[in-house]
């Protein structure tokens, strides 16, 4: 017994030099760390660090910091007012300063566990918010932070708010609102040298419903996320790969409803031989607004070729002259920086545009441009500059879902009017302006229009334009009409209407009408949408004025007079708008009005000793662009309108 006290007091003594030795040991690397830390942040251009010691003690120490993280132009006017907003905003950025305890390891505990440093603070829920939430715990602080030292010279900071469910009450109990915060995460962990960053956020639900008597707002983002791994590349350029995005997006404002779903972006770039190379992708799954919905749809983007030593010295000048207001970068230096870039032949392309509507890809697209050799900057010229591009587009849309989008649109279009519109005019109006649609992209050179799909297509090469193999106009003409449309006194120009020829064999739109003498009852009215965009005067002449569509009739009408004494017809119709009326007859010759006598501007015409035969009949529009609802009417006692029924 006696030789056992001696013993277990060597152990203790020990035991607690080691304690005492060891814990001299991890606040001396925290020390260290803390002051690497301190070097690290004072090299970058965007800290000012005013102070940032560490007071050392035998378990534990105090770090006293003192720092801005500047984001925008020094006595920049536009951000003074966020000093009287927003309390941690100083002058040019967001100022953090005060003192926190830190914990020495090995063992911190928390959820840091094993760990060479960590510090724990927190901030409490301002008095006015714990007004909004009247069931919010009181020592459950609004947000809660934790920075971690690792044995490995990894930096972490970690941030946690609290969940809040609330309720805002208005002047009156027709006024209320309620919203809830859930699951709001983001850490940030950085290497030693702070050339490595790992981000990640997170939001499970940020929602709310206001109501007053005159509005009701709804909102709800769901399952946000990001994240991030990047490295630092030269100056303010850093690669790596990101991803960001939404499980469910809902927004509603009194009865106009969005909702979105499966919302992704990635990115992913790095530097090859001293090049960046970049891919990112878009993405979304069911999108429906308004009674339109689309099924989902991606868009993958691709950069290559661009010089890093350029552009991270273009990216600093430009950063340069934000930060010091007022003064512009070197030219000079600016132009040497753009050769550089140029030189180096950057490409830019969408690989891939598609956009599922009522189907799969009913929208397709592509998109690239590069940049060719001997290209002088500044241009001497926009031509030249032009020249030395070479660039393809294509987009192709299935008509299927062209007419179901017209169909909606007049639909809605019907229904925002309030007059009695029936399902068939909705139809009637929707195939006039979906057959609008096609007679006016079949007229644009860079366009093709085949039994299922319109594509556009665009090549620019060897200094020209092209489409379908065939040379549309050269660089040089392009840039000079580019200069003329953004031109501040540029002249205007009407475009020219596409050329276009009557075709009266085609199927009418609006179908095929028989009759005989003394038909009944009087009159005889077909109900279409007037208007086209092909020009009357244009595609037959004589006294033939308005805009019809010239791919078809509107009307066919096959007439059977008496055989021993033909009567007078009368063809007229009746619009809110001022319409023309344009008539194929049986012999081959047209006949055309704008205002029938005693008619105002409804149109009308009289066949006396009326021919048999076929009449093929247009109801045009006296001013382009408008697609009126009109009654066509035939009758053999007069032009009886419609109030007289």
């Amino acid at each position: 017994m006696n030789k056992l006290v001696p013993a277990l007091g060597a152990i203790v003594v020990v035991s607690a030099s080691a304690w005492g030795a060891g814990s001299y040991y991890v606040g001396q690397q925290v020390e260290r760390e803390v002051g690497e830390l301190a070097d690290a942040l004072s090299a970058l251009d965007d800290v000012r660090l005013e102070r940032f010691d560490y007071e050392r003690g035998l378990t534990s120490g105090i770090l006293n910091y003192d720092l801005t993280w500047r984001l925008a132009p020094a006595g920049d006017p536009a951000f003074a007012e966020l000093d009287e907003v927003l309390p941690f905003w100083s002058g040019d950025g967001i100022r953090v300063q005060g003192s926190v305890d830190v914990r020495h390891g090995p063992w911190v505990g928390g959820d840091a566990g094993l760990a060479l440093a960590a510090a724990r603070q927190t901030v409490p829920m301002p008095p006015e918010a714990a007004l909004l939430l009247p069931d919010h715990p009181a020592d459950v602080p609004l947000l809660t932070l934790t920075g971690v030292f690792g044995f490995d010279g990894t930096r972490e900071l970690r941030l946690r708010m609290a969940d809040l469910t609330g309720e805002m009450d208005g002047p009156t109990p027709e006024h209320h609102g309620r919203f809830v915060v859930d699951g709001v995460e983001a850490g940030l962990r950085l290497n030693r040298g702070l050339d490595r960053v790992e981000v990640n956020a997170g939001i499970n639900e940020l929602s709310g419903v206001f109501r007053d008597p005159g509005e009701s707002v709804e909102f709800g983002w769901y399952g946000l996320f990001a994240d991030a791994d990047l490295a630092h590349a030269r100056g303010p350029i850093w690669v790596g790969a990101g991803r960001s995005g939404l499980e469910r997006l809902v927004i509603e404002v009194d009865d106009e409803r969005l909702e979105l779903a499966g919302l992704m972006i990635a990115t992913e770039s790095e530097v090859v031989d001293g090049m960046i190379v970049s891919e990112g992708t878009f993405s979304h799954g069911a999108a429906r607004f308004e009674g339109v919905e689309v099924q989902g749809g991606e868009m993958t983007l691709s950069l290559r070729n661009l010089e890093l030593e350029a552009w991270a010295d273009l990216v600093e000048q430009l950063e340069d002259a934000l930060a010091d207001a007022g003064t512009p970068p070197d030219e000079q230096r600016l132009e040497a920086d753009i050769r550089r870039l140029l030189a180096a032949k950057p490409s830019f392309a969408v690989d891939r545009l598609s956009l599922s509507l009522t189907g799969e890809d009913d929208l397709v697209g592509r998109l690239s441009l590069a940049i060719g050799d001997d290209v002088a900057w500044p241009p001497e010229a926009a031509g030249d500059w032009l020249a030395a591009l070479s660039a393809e587009a294509e987009l192709t849309v299935q008509l299927a879902p062209l007419q179901e989008f017209a169909r909606l649109a007049m639909a809605v279009n019907a229904q925002e009017s309030g007059a009695a519109t029936s399902e068939a005019e909705v139809e009637a109006m929707a195939t006039f302006a979906y057959l609008a649609l096609l007679e006016e992209a079949a007229a644009m050179p860079f366009v093709r229009v085949s039994d299922d799909a319109i594509t556009a297509s665009v090549e620019l090469r060897d200094g020209a334009l092209w489409s379908n193999g065939e040379q549309v106009m050269t660089a040089a003409a392009l840039a000079e009409q580019a200069e003329l449309a953004l031109a501040d006194d540029a002249p205007m120009h009407d475009e020219p209407m596409p050329e276009f020829s009557m075709n009266p064999d085609a199927d009418p739109l609006y179908g095929e009408v028989t009759l005989a003498a003394g038909f009944g009852p009087e009159p005889h009215r077909v109900e279409l949408v007037a208007g086209g965009a092909g020009d009357l005067t244009g595609m037959v002449g004589g006294n033939c004025v308005g805009h019809v569509n010239p791919h078809a009739p509107d009307v066919v009408l096959e007439y059977t007079p008496e055989a021993a004494d033909a009567g007078s017809l009368y063809v007229y119709a009746e619009a809110d708008e001022d319409t023309t009326l344009a008539v194929l007859g049986p012999d081959g010759e047209w006949h055309c009005n704008d205002d029938a006598p005693g008619r105002g501007l409804d149109p009308g015409l009289v066949f006396s000793d009326a021919s048999a035969g076929r009449y093929a009949i247009w109801v045009g529009t006296y001013f382009p662009g408008a697609y009126p609802a009109a009654v066509l009417s035939f009758s053999e006692q007069g032009m009886i309108d419609l109030g007289d029924r």
